[in-house]
């Protein structure tokens, strides 16, 4: 039985490890800077993609990353007056299960991936077809 005991404690050790690091991945201000930097590499990229040829100017890629990024910087603001109410882990937590914003922030990210990805299919295509 003791064998069973020292296993069961060290899977708990474990359990309890696992939950603090990836915690951080909960907390909507560990998340803004990966989406952030997200944000303005497919930007860049678009507009490589429009110095080249492969998108026009006014495409709707455009527009949709910039209304993606007028949404980063309402829920960073909005993430910021939150914050200062909410010291503590707990209190970052609720608000992220609250207002959802950890949610909002994996779907913003999400979407912006779509658009990189159709932005790099595009730049491929007129690489490729220059040719």
């Amino acid at each position: 039985m003791p064998f069973i005991d020292v296993f069961s404690l060290f899977l708990s050790i474990l359990g309890v490890y696992g939950l603090i690091l990836y915690l951080r991945f909960l907390i909507p201000r560990y998340i803004i800077q990966p989406v952030s930097v997200q944000l303005s590499d497919t930007q860049r990229l678009l507009a490589h993609a429009e110095s080249i040829g492969a998108i026009p100017e006014a495409s709707q890629l455009r527009i949709d990353l910039e209304m993606y990024e007028t949404l980063l910087a309402n829920e960073l603001t909005r993430m910021r007056m939150e914050s200062h109410r909410a010291h503590g882990i707990f209190q970052q937590l609720r608000l992220a299960v609250c207002h959802g914003l950890t949610w909002k922030l994996y779907v913003l990210s999400s979407q912006i991936e779509v658009i990189r990805v159709k932005v790099e299919v595009c730049s491929f295509r007129a690489l490729t077809f220059a040719s």
